[in-house]
């Protein structure tokens, strides 16, 4: 698995996370959880939320995409 987003917040992620997979790259969301902790833990890049592609092979087509999502916002 590989990194390809680092998300503002949770719904960030997973609309990131649900577009990649509309497109048929498997993703996963990592660390929502310790969002739940700001306030009590520093916001770092550490401890925002990210989005994961399963396929290393696909990390670049992903990163295409993700920037085409962030575009049409």
């Amino acid at each position: 698995m590989q990194q390809v987003y680092m998300a503002a917040h949770p719904t960030d992620a997973h609309l990131v996370k649900g577009f990649l997979e509309a497109h048929g790259i498997r993703a996963v969301v990592r660390g929502e959880a310790i969002f739940g902790l700001r306030g009590e833990v520093p916001m770092t890049t550490d401890t925002l939320p990210t989005v994961w592609v399963f396929d290393e092979s696909a990390v670049g087509r992903a990163q295409e995409l993700i920037a085409e999502f962030l575009q049409s916002q």
